[in-house]
């Protein structure tokens, strides 16, 4: 192992230390790549700002500029190892991170023509997630050669085709620590995954789908044990797969997003969201996310009438059709006594829902409140500050609703820094 390795090998052992970054950045400045220190010096800067700050905003544009500049020279090797030209174009990112497509062609498209690796993330300074092409490997040399030289610790591997080489799943990827599986792997394929041996570090796994029984032979592999967290299609079969799961306390997360067959989806909302409440593991969850699920009034309030979460500590609702009907079903129900965080983002909200949500005994124990892209006005946010003002609140997220900005400067007086509404 050479000296640059030793160094992104312990920054992927420690993924959310600075330390070994900066270290790696000192030893790049000694060696003469100055811009590559300068850039990892500023992504470590820059996810310790505020975003929306002018700060911020310069550094943001600086670590850009500079990843555009340099970016062939720094993707060259691990194009290489794919058989692929270092071409490269900006994807929309989330926060202070930076995303790029790489190969020829759209990188989210399931061509069996596409290169072997399409998308990856520059964070705090270094490529920390990619998206691969499992078809298009013959081996796992490329894998491991691209982990060796990034400190990846969030890997998606996609199949156009059902049927890929197995000896792919015996690469080097003791440091992955959050594996999504895209498309559609066959049982034979699924199976290899699941019962490999090399998975030491990983504990967040996500199925696009689950056309071949992927959950079921999840749950009866050994790695079913070891996972704290599991994203999935919220569909029944998925869901009854889930209840012969391994019941131990090991599992902690569960997120749930609409399967594209939208019509069948929401025929069978009712039967979903039983078979939710009966999952064994139920109990045991501190985080459940169902994001985009379209649960509309009468999912939320089935949802709200169901068994207690004793354990639940964080729920996102967001983008789920639902208004006031429903939102108030959820927030005068006791079924989530320790909820800290929780989300409820580009629904239908309006002034009634909040200021149910600030009678209600939630206001007790959150910490972090979404709202933002509601129908949230004045009246609503200031009920809200007015509860919040003595309460356990960190932050409420009011962006993107019609609140004046007279009613905005009562709320900001209230609240201070603990609310974000917007210019």
């Amino acid at each position: 192992m050479t000296e640059r390795e030793s160094f992104i090998a312990a920054i992927a052992a420690n993924p959310a230390d600075d330390t070994p970054r900066l270290a790696f950045a000192d030893w790049l400045e000694e060696d003469g790549d100055c811009s590559r220190a300068g850039f990892i010096r500023d992504q470590v800067r820059l996810a310790k700002l505020r975003p929306g700050t002018e700060e911020y905003r310069e550094l943001y544009r600086r670590t850009g500029a500079t990843l555009r500049a340099n970016l062939p020279d720094w993707i060259q090797s691990a194009c290489d190892a794919f058989g692929q030209p270092a071409d490269w174009m900006s994807l929309r990112s989330r926060g202070s991170g930076l995303r790029i497509g790489l190969g020829e062609l759209n990188p989210q498209a399931k061509s069996l023509n596409a290169s072997g690796l399409a998308v990856g993330t520059f964070e705090r300074g270094f490529l920390e997630d990619a998206s691969v092409f499992a078809h298009s490997l013959k081996d796992g040399t490329p894998l491991e050669r691209l982990l060796r030289e990034n400190p990846i610790t969030r890997l998606t591997l996609a199949f156009a085709i059902p049927k890929s080489p197995t000896s792919l799943f015996f690469a080097r990827l003791e440091q992955i620590r959050k594996l999504t599986l895209a498309g559609n792997p066959s049982e034979e394929t699924a199976g290899s995954i699941f019962e490999a041996s090399i998975w030491k570090s990983l504990h967040y796994l996500s199925l696009a789908e689950n056309r071949n029984g992927s959950v079921s032979r999840l749950g009866r592999s050994p790695f079913a044990r070891q996972l704290r967290g599991l994203r999935l299609p919220f569909e029944f079969e998925n869901l009854k797969a889930l209840a012969a799961f391994p019941l131990d306390d090991s599992l902690m997360e569960l997120g749930l997003y609409a399967p594209r067959n939208r019509e069948r989806f929401v025929l069978s909302r009712t039967e979903i969201l039983s078979q939710l409440s009966a999952l064994p593991f139920r109990p045991t969850l501190k985080k459940l996310t169902l994001a985009g699920c379209f649960l509309q009034d009468a999912g939320l309030a089935l949802f709200a009438r169901g068994d207690v979460w004793i354990r639940l500590r964080s729920l996102a609702l967001d983008r789920n059709r639902f208004g006031d009907p429903g939102w108030r079903d959820f927030v005068r129900g006791r079924r989530t006594p320790e909820l800290r965080v929780l989300t409820a983002s580009r629904n239908f909200i309006t002034n009634d829902g909040v200021v149910r949500l600030a009678d209600s005994p939630l206001v007790e124990t959150l910490e972090y409140v979404d709202l933002r892209a509601n129908r949230i006005e004045g009246q609503g946010a200031m009920a809200l500050a007015r509860h919040f003002a003595d309460s356990p609140l960190k932050k409420l997220l009011l962006d993107g609703n019609p609140i004046r900005e007279s009613d905005a400067t009562a709320v900001r007086k209230v609240l201070g820094n603990r609310v974000d509404i917007g210019n």
